[in-house]
């Protein structure tokens, strides 16, 4: 019946945006963490072995809710083992270019902001490539004010070095990264339409990235740190781990399109939370940041009902 299916959309939607927010306020928190825990002078943790632990964790979790509900549920859980190839292949291709981008005389903040403004774009553009989902105008404009959002946000914490070509590569790495996330996140979505489980999803994405990981560390013993292992555990359960599993609640309830638009208002989400706990630092201009999101948000959402997507 027409009635019951759209209060089922209205719950999905409400489900989706609960979901955004508790992936917003974990993901914040697990900056403010790990900006003390793995920046500081006293313990400088590598970048590879955290994001290794934090891997393994959730592997560790997504395991033990695959088993359990293939218990109840039996059948096959993998799903077209090209498309999980593929996703290992998108997830690695992400991460490597991260690294490279910041790494690079680009560096961490501008890369940061890059992401932001383009990862969402590229997702809803290859959602209508490769899900056929349909992009219209109000999106248009909806992304064209939360892109000026993230300029706002961005001018008073970015500064742009002298132009090199080392800079300009690292702005190719920035974009290929953006590009690779967006491509995993379309494949998640396909994943989930097609039938597998959320948990199957993360499980066999991450085995990619945990050899690669798990060389690394094997050519590289030293930058393993057993004796921040647990707090990096428990760090990847809170801010990594559960943050997945909230993005696939998301991905799983609303259209490629919407959840593009959520993602641009993640750095302004963010920084507001940061600050809160005294992490970042606030500007007169991030109110106006702000305030293009919730806009940006409101104009593509009221459309929803009236076209059922």
């Amino acid at each position: 019946m027409p009635g019951i299916e759209k209060l089922q959309r209205i719950e999905g939607r409400t489900v989706a945006y609960g979901a955004f927010a508790a992936f917003c306020a974990l993901s914040a928190s697990r900056d403010v963490i790990s900006e003390f825990l793995f920046k500081s002078d006293i313990y400088e943790a590598s970048p590879i072995f955290v994001l290794f632990v934090y891997s393994i964790v959730t592997q560790c979790v997504a395991g033990i809710v695959l088993l359990l509900n293939f218990y109840r549920r039996p059948g096959n859980v993998i799903g077209p083992t090209k498309d999980v190839l593929w996703l290992n292949g998108f997830t690695l291709a992400a991460f490597l270019f991260y690294f490279l981008a910041i790494d690079s005389p680009l560096g961490a903040a501008a890369n940061s902001f890059i992401d932001y403004g383009s990862s969402p774009a590229f997702t809803a553009m290859l959602g209508a490539l490769l899900a056929h989902e349909r992009l219209n105008l109000t999106f248009a404009i909806s992304a064209f004010i939360s892109i000026c959002g993230i300029v706002v946000l961005s001018v008073p914490r970015v500064t742009v070095e002298q132009y090199s070509l080392l800079w300009a590569a690292g702005l190719a790495f920035s974009l290929l990264s953006s590009l690779s996330s967006a491509f995993y996140r379309v494949y998640f979505r396909l994943l989930l339409v097609r039938g597998m489980m959320k948990s199957a999803v993360i499980f066999f994405r991450l085995f990619g990235l945990t050899v690669a990981l798990g060389g690394i560390l094997l050519v590289r013993p030293d930058l393993f740190r057993s004796d921040l292992l647990l707090k990096t555990s428990i760090l990847g359960l809170v801010g990594f781990t559960v943050p997945l599993f909230l993005s696939l609640t998301i991905i799983q309830r609303l259209t490629l399109r919407s959840f593009a638009i959520l993602l641009f208002a993640l750095p302004a989400i963010t920084f507001f939370l940061s600050a809160s706990m005294g992490y970042a630092q606030l500007f007169p201009s991030d109110v106006a940041a702000g305030a293009l999101a919730i806009i940006g948000i409101v104009l593509h959402e009221r459309r929803i009902p009236r076209d059922g997507s």
